[in-house]
């Protein structure tokens, strides 16, 4: 009787297990972005390119941006596609040695791709980022992150890949990141 119960709590928990789908996400925030108005550039904030707004083919919106108080970190949150006006809390998705200055990003079907033109140090100085980022997600919960040092071109998606525009920077869904 004993194995017979213990089987059967395995059993319930394998079944509990592959129900699961993709990630879920939970709603009820409201955007934290700043307005555009707080990207006015100059010396020391991102200009207006510090902030991107995205929408995608089942209606989720997505918000990747620069605080343009702490223009080390680049948060992203999006939108609950039943209730635009629902959004997860924002979170961190990368956070730069001395700043990041602009976001490029796109969408076609599940992927997001972004770039994150971010410095090491002198943001305000040096001309190419040194600490660029190429950024990819099928499914809003697993943001995938590669170094690409000096990367400034824009992402262009096409079917479950994506090239990054004056680069050789490149992922797809079934090798990841090259470059």
């Amino acid at each position: 009787m004993k194995s017979l119960t213990s089987a059967a709590v395995v059993g319930l928990l394998l079944l509990t297990l592959a129900g699961c789908g993709g990630p879920s996400f939970k709603f009820g925030a409201d955007l934290a972005a700043p307005a555009r108005s707080a990207y006015s550039g100059g010396d020391t904030a991102p200009g207006e390119d510090g902030r991107v707004d995205l929408e995608m083919d089942d209606g989720t919106r997505v918000v990747i941006w620069i605080d343009p108080r702490h223009i080390e970190t680049v948060y992203q949150q999006h939108s609950d596609p039943d209730d635009p006006g629902s959004w997860t809390e924002p979170k961190v998705l990368y956070t730069a040695g001395d700043g990041c200055l602009f976001v490029n990003a796109a969408t076609k079907g599940d992927v997001v791709a972004a770039t994150l033109g971010c410095y090491g140090s002198d943001a305000f100085l040096q001309q190419a980022p040194d600490q660029g980022q190429a950024v990819v997600t099928t499914d809003l919960d697993d943001w995938r992150l590669y170094d690409a040092g000096e990367l400034w071109g824009e992402p262009q998606i096409a079917g479950e890949s994506v090239d990054w525009t004056e680069s050789d920077v490149a992922w797809s869904q079934d090798r990841g990141f090259s470059g």
